[in-house]
């Protein structure tokens, strides 16, 4: 019974998990939206757009973990952290998810800056490795590329390019890792309201359309609400503020597995 348990959670991690295993963004969901707005350079803004490291105040951390479906077997963690410099901003960013029978790892580092007053540039090298105890590894290295262009203080975009290459994993299997390319806009009226929208294409899956606002109902405390297209179709986030802490709490519903919870927090110092 264990077994079949093992077998059937791996399958919906394949059917789930691995057309997204390029990008965080899917994942996570309510987080990484100021991407798109004046104040990009939180530490998960980089899962959603290289480029938004660019922004980075000083120094900012985050560790984040969620769990798909409320199961222990398909739990994912992330960290990242990026350090502003006068050559730029420098950061590195790491993914686990899966369980003892089936594990998939993602570490990235980053680089980003603002070219003009109004374009900022980054891009990111990445090393994945998926294992399965008694039937071996896979491991590939590729990259991501992403801009964000500030059109005013109200108005910014974003493009994002993630495998542009088609790498495929080599030991274990030679499946073609999903290249994914994505396209945000946010628009910013002041400084406590964000609305942003995004499009996204992985491999060979359809378009996907998401849209979300963040809201500082008070000065410690922010709301981000959000729907998309696909089947994890809503979302909903609270951050609370404490001086350089921020503690993240979130939920996401998938229309056929159910809720998606998921916690963490930032430091930043500026």
């Amino acid at each position: 019974m264990k077994l079949l348990f093992a077998f059937a959670t791996a399958l919906l991690w394949i059917i789930f998990y691995i057309p997204v295993i390029a990008q965080s963004a899917k994942d996570f969901h309510a987080f990484g939206w100021n991407t798109y707005g004046q104040f990009s350079g939180e530490a998960f803004d980089v899962f959603r757009n290289e480029a938004s490291i660019a922004n980075t105040p000083h120094f900012t951390a985050g560790i984040i973990a969620e769990e798909k479906f409320i199961l222990q077997e398909t739990a994912s963690f992330a960290f990242t952290a990026a350090l502003s410099t006068s050559s730029g901003s420098f950061g590195i960013s790491g993914r686990s998810f899966g369980f003892e029978s089936f594990r998939q790892i993602q570490t990235a580092f980053i680089y980003g800056r603002r070219l003009t007053d109004w374009l900022d540039a980054g891009a990111a090298f990445n090393y994945l490795h998926s294992s399965v105890p008694g039937y071996g590894n896979a491991h590939a290295v590729t990259f991501g590329i992403g801009t964000i262009i500030h059109w005013n203080r109200q108005w910014h975009t974003g493009l994002q390019a993630f495998n542009p290459a088609n790498v495929k994993f080599s030991g274990l299997g030679d499946d073609v890792i999903p290249s994914v390319y994505r396209f945000g806009v946010g628009y910013q009226p002041s400084d406590i309201f964000l609305l942003s929208a995004e499009i996204s294409k992985t491999g060979e899956f359809p378009v996907e359309g998401t849209a979300a606002f963040h809201y500082h109902i008070v000065q410690s405390l922010s709301i981000t609400v959000g729907a998309g297209t696909g089947e994890n179709n809503l979302f909903l986030g609270f951050t609370i503020y404490l001086k350089q802490v921020r503690i993240l709490a979130a939920a996401s519903h998938h229309s056929r597995l159910g809720l998606t919870p998921a916690t963490g927090f930032i430091f930043q110092n500026k």
